[in-house]
Order: structure tokens, then sequence, then C-alpha cells
């Protein structure tokens, strides 16, 4: 809209300036792309290049949110050792905040970019830690604390710091249980543990409900059942971890799970459909 309002208001000239900025600026971004697809192996190089090209663009047309996202995505690709991705980031994530100021991902971006900059592990632990005050909670809502908190896990864990990994995991679990990738990495935790089942269990639970097309937590919640003699609930959690692997096209663990949920109704009782499911297995093959 404001684009529109803009284009309204200029003359003629400026007008063909505008419309040959936006085509030079898309043109411009492609060959940036080009430089890091094309080769199998893109260099350094190809990187360095990619981003001055992308970052010309973007500046072409400053208002136009697409070329600057085109940036933040060469600038993700590129290797950490490179200091100009961290720089081209930086300048992508001030725009992108700017031009889309209630994008939450930008948002999470630009804290995650601003928490990270400190050379030394404990500066940049030290700087999460205080985006994750309770104050500072407040302002950023819990969804964006929650994936905080997941960065901050696994900086902790990088630095061998265990307890504050698994610290911060279930915080992050705690402040947002719909978030996949800390769900699922707390009940990949607990699984190992040992912990005991309830604590398994509802780890679990809360990682299928963020993720229900997670087949290896339906699978893992589906042994502890058979485990505990709950046949009829594993049955019907192999049989939804069944239909989404066949969806997935993984035909190796279609079979496992036809095994399980076979043992399952075996337990049951139910003979004749465990028999009747290896049929039509095999009638498929």
């Amino acid at each position: 809209a404001a684009l529109l309002v803009t284009t309204l208001a200029l003359g003629t000239d400026a007008l063909v300036d505008l419309e040959a900025r936006s085509r030079l600026s898309v043109a411009w971004s492609r060959a940036a792309i080009g430089l890091i697809a094309e080769p199998s192996r893109p260099v350094a190089a190809s990187f360095l290049g990619a981003l001055d090209v992308s970052l010309a663009a973007a500046e072409l047309m400053p208002n136009n949110s697409q070329g600057w996202r085109v940036v933040q995505g060469i600038a993700e690709a590129t290797d950490e050792s490179l200091p100009v991705g961290r720089a081209a980031m930086k300048t992508a994530l001030d725009q992108l905040g700017r031009l889309e100021p209630n994008d939450q991902v930008i948002r999470l971006g630009r804290l995650c970019d601003a928490a990270e900059r400190g050379t030394a592990s404990d500066e940049r632990v030290a700087a999460f830690d205080k985006l994750l005050q309770p104050s500072a909670r407040q302002r950023i809502g819990n969804a964006i604390a929650s994936r905080l908190a997941f960065e901050l896990s696994l900086l902790c864990k990088r630095r061998g710091d265990m307890e504050g990994w698994t610290r911060w995991l279930k915080e992050s679990v705690q402040l947002d249980a719909s978030f996949p990738s800390a769900a699922q990495a707390l009940a990949g935790y607990e699984v190992g543990s040992g912990d005991g089942l309830d604590k398994v269990s509802a780890a679990l639970v809360t990682a299928i409900a963020a993720d229900p097309g997670n087949t290896g937590s339906l699978n893992a919640l589906a042994r502890i059942c058979l485990h505990e003699g709950l046949y009829s609930d594993a049955e019907r959690l192999l049989d939804l971890a069944i239909r989404i692997a066949s969806f997935d096209l993984d035909y190796m663990l279609v079979d496992d799970l036809i095994a399980e949920r076979m043992v399952a109704l075996w337990d049951m009782g139910r003979h004749e459909d465990a028999n009747k499911i290896a049929q039509e297995r095999q009638a498929e093959l």
C-alpha cells in the first residue's frame, strides 16, 4: 500500500526510474542466488560475491522486504567464519524489522543476533539470560522467549554444560509446549535418561501434541504402552504411525511398525486381525 501511494505521487520520470530500479533489483537478487546455487560446491568467494550483489540489489529498493530476505537467506548459508556474513545478516534483520515490525520470525532473529554478538561463549550466555529475565519475557511474549531458551540450551550443550542444556530445554517447553523442536528434544532426553515412565510418557505426549506427524514419538510411546500392557493404546498409536510413514514413503519403517502393531493385536487376542495385516502387507510388496 505504501509503495502504491508513493508511486501515484511520482512524476513520469520518477516512475520510469522506479521501474528501472525495481527490475534491476530483482535481476541482481536472482544473480546473487545463482552465484551459490549453480556451483555444486560453492567456495567462500562465491558467498562473498553473492552477499555483495544481494546487498546492492536490496539497497536499490530499500523499502522492498523481498530484497532483504534474499540477503538474509544468503547470509544464513554463509560460513560463520566469514564476518561479512554476520554483518549482512544484521543489516537484513534491521531492515526487515523496520519494514515488518510485526513479523515474529524477524523479531526472534534480531534478538538471537543481538545475543550472539559476544565473542566469548560466556558473553553470549549472559546476553541470552538477560533476554529471558521475567521483565523481558513480558515484552517479547512466551512464544519468542521459548525459542530463545531453546537457542540458549543448544549453546549450553555446545559448551559442555549439560545441566544448563536440560534446564533451558525444559524452560523452553514450559514457555511454549507447542514448539516442536524443543518438545521433541526434551522427549528424546527423557527417553534416554530413564528417570521414570511418568516423565517419559508426559514428555512424549507433549512432543506428539506439538508435532503429531513425528513417527518417532508415536512409536516410542507405543512401546511404553506395550510394556505396560496397554495394548489397545499401543495399537492405535502404531496404526497412526504406519499411516504417516506410508505417506512419507518410508517403507522400511512401515514394516517395522506393522510388526509391532501385530504384536499389540496378538496380545489383545486379535490373532485374525494380526494375520490379516500381514497378508495385506505381503500383497502390497
